[in-house]
């Protein structure tokens, strides 16, 4: 690959080099011949080439191997803060500013994953020097960072900012003397695991959230604040066409009803993704009937314990299908019912429903249809079964909805490793020539890496989500592979 007479070296434009959470803590041998192996990768390309160059924000990087590569790379558009070997590297890049000044003026996005203050220093860094951001991910990890520290002291209070934004955005301190938000040109913001209780105070005053087209708050407490404050009119959304809301709710349900009031609120939001655990019951469905016109995308998913998922009521349902026709993609729970029996009532309807989306391409259905309380299928059989059931649906809305082509039951439990997992089933539609000699269509099992090519518009399996169910099989367990605990969002 890093001959010099490959012919493709030069066409690269994006190189991720990433562990999953089991290789996070290599050895240090180990973690020597990766850093020479990436030194190599970086020396062997040619120059400006490169466009993104990912790394796994938890593994440190060797310090002289990134300042090579803002050397030789300046074509880049990404650029990352991850955590950097030496406690010299700001010293060596502000060193190094001048000739690195043509990235930090034409790279527009910017990635910040902090779990020291040696990290929050190195995107402080980057954020001075990048004028013209137009996304920004905040992502950060304390809890698995090798000193500790308290989360009252990480996140701002109602004195001030905490740690985290008094680091990081220290070039613009005090806050409360921005008349001009810096970050007038962000379009995409993404916080994961960020304090926002006190959001008014910093990130409502340096980010013209009206100016967003993407929102992303993942596991970040006190999220309630921040849809509240948005809610306003001075900072609610002009252009918002992306919202994503993962969030554990408080007793109260203080951000369920937030969320509900934004969506009420905002307008031409054309992909939705909400994932929502500790609520009572699921965002109401006329909030998200609003964006009817434009939505494109739609993943909800709610529950209370984990255990058992909220469903839409068949009513609310067939309002929802009726008032979003322009819906491509699809992921939420469905009624139960039994896979050796006669559909549900409930399931029934929902299956009538779906009808009424002519242009659906993807269907995914978190839950799986239950077998009998006393026969516990194979895997194998239950497969089979499943197969026969996602036939039915395609035959169903053959006539209706004829882009229809992906039904998908479960929830992968390897998407962050980008691997086939074992806990969902995907059906991609297929034709075969019955004994009358006519075509019918039929459900053709796939894997989840393949389908992403052969159909493309399936990406809402993409998204992770909280809850997995578990596929109601007699030797489930022997097919679970080790529980993969996720740090990279």
């Amino acid at each position: 690959m890093l001959h010099p007479n490959n012919a493709g070296l030069k066409h690269i434009r994006v190189l991720r080099i990433q562990f999953n959470s089991l290789h996070n803590d290599l050895p240090e041998a180990d973690n020597s011949r990766v850093q020479t192996v990436v030194r190599m990768l970086i020396d062997f390309l040619p120059e400006n080439v490169l466009e993104d160059f990912e790394w796994s924000p938890w593994l440190a990087f060797d310090q002289e191997t990134f300042i090579i590569l803002l050397n030789r790379q300046k074509r880049l558009q990404w650029l990352t803060a991850f955590r950097v070997d030496g406690a010299d590297a700001i010293e060596n890049l502000e060193a190094k500013a001048s000739d690195h000044a043509e990235i930090y003026n034409n790279c527009q996005k910017l990635a910040i994953y902090p779990d020291s203050l040696p990290t929050l220093e190195l995107g402080q860094f980057l954020l001075s020097k990048m004028s013209t951001l137009t996304e920004l991910i905040i992502h950060t990890n304390f809890a698995h960072g090798s000193i500790h520290y308290n989360t009252r002291e990480l996140n701002d209070s109602p004195s001030g900012p905490g740690l985290v934004n008094r680091t990081m955005f220290r070039h613009l301190l005090p806050f409360a003397q921005i008349t001009n938000p810096p970050f007038a040109h962000l379009q995409s913001l993404r916080l994961v695991d960020v304090g926002l209780r006190h959001c008014a105070d910093s990130y409502g005053r340096f980010i013209d959230f009206t100016q967003l087209e993407a929102l992303r708050i993942v596991k970040c407490a006190g999220a309630d604040a921040l849809l509240s404050l948005l809610c306003k009119s001075a900072y609610l959304p002009r252009k918002l066409r992306c919202l994503e809301f993962q969030h554990n709710d408080n007793l109260d349900n203080d951000a369920l009803a937030a969320l509900d009031d934004f969506l009420c609120l905002v307008e031409g939001v054309e992909e939705i993704y909400l994932d929502l655990t500790s609520v009572k019951s699921l965002p109401n469905v006329d909030g998200i009937i609003k964006h009817g016109k434009t939505l494109d995308l739609l993943l909800v998913h709610a529950s209370e314990n984990l255990v058992e998922e909220h469903v839409w009521t068949s009513d609310d349902f067939q309002r929802l299908c009726l008032g979003v026709s322009k819906l491509r993609q699809i992921s939420c729970a469905w009624p139960s019912s039994s896979i050796l029996r006669t559909n549900s009532p409930s399931w029934d309807a929902f299956q009538f429903s779906i009808r009424s989306l002519p242009r659906l391409v993807t269907l995914h259905i978190s839950t799986f249809p239950t077998c009998s309380p006393k026969v516990n299928l194979e895997r194998a059989m239950y497969i089979e079964m499943l197969r026969w059931q996602a036939t039915q649906m395609f035959f169903w809305t053959l006539y209706t909805a004829s882009c229809f082509k992906v039904i998908a039951f479960g929830v992968s439990d390897r998407i962050s490793s980008r691997q086939d997992g074992n806990n969902q089933l995907i059906f991609l539609r297929s034709t075969l020539i019955n004994a009358d000699g006519k075509e019918e269509p039929t459900a053709v099992p796939i894997s989840w890496v393949s389908r992403q090519y052969i159909e493309p518009r399936s990406d809402v399996l993409d998204f992770e989500l909280t809850r997995r169910p578990k596929m109601p099989t007699r030797d489930y367990a022997s097919y679970m592979d080790e529980d993969e605990d996720d740090d990279m969002v």
